[in-house]
Formats: C-alpha cells, structure tokens, sequence
C-alpha cells in the first residue's frame, strides 16, 4: 500500500524534475541558432553557432558548459580556444539579432 510520505516524495521528485526540465528548455531556446561574433584571434566577424542541444542537456544536470557546434572558420581554425563563446553570455539577444539580420 502507498503510503501518504511515498506520495509525497513523488510529488517533491516530480516538481524537481519539472523544473530542470524547464530550466534545459530555457537554455536551448536561448542558445539555438547562428550569431555573428568577433573572432578574439583575428578580429574579424565569424557566424557561430552553439551546441544548445548538448549544453541544455547539461542544464537539466547540472551546470551547463558553452561549446561551439559550428564556426564559419572552421576547419581551418577547428582547435581554437572558443573565446569567442563569452560573447555570447554579455549580449546574447543581440547577437542573434544580428545573425538573422546577415542571413536575410
């Protein structure tokens, strides 16, 4: 038989779980698609994108780590540093506003 603290732990698990589920859909609608940043090696502007899939995945767990899915230097510059992804966290919006700006 459930017992009324079963219940209740149920409940405290299910809101828990609720909210970093959230929390990672939060995170990926923020980081999905291209922004146009400034290369921190060459000073020149590149179209990055996010792995958001990967880094909303590591908000559901814990704290989630930036890393580049795609760059419009690569391959040339495949195992630069990723500077460039704290841009991202200063001026996310208009960053991407950018982007979409560029593509159109």
């Amino acid at each position: 038989m459930i017992t009324k603290a079963f219940v209740v732990l149920l409940g405290v698990l299910a809101v828990y779980f609720g909210y970093r589920a959230v929390s990672a859909v939060q995170v990926y609608l923020k980081l999905r698609g291209p922004r146009l940043l400034t290369c921190p090696e060459t000073n020149e502007l590149a179209l990055v994108e996010v792995a958001a899939g990967a880094t909303a995945l590591e908000a559901s767990l814990d704290e989630p780590c930036l890393r580049v899915r795609d760059c419009s230097r690569w391959p040339l510059c495949r195992d630069c540093g990723q500077d460039c992804l704290r841009q991202i966290e200063v001026h996310s919006s208009e960053l991407r506003f950018s982007a979409a700006c560029r593509d159109s």
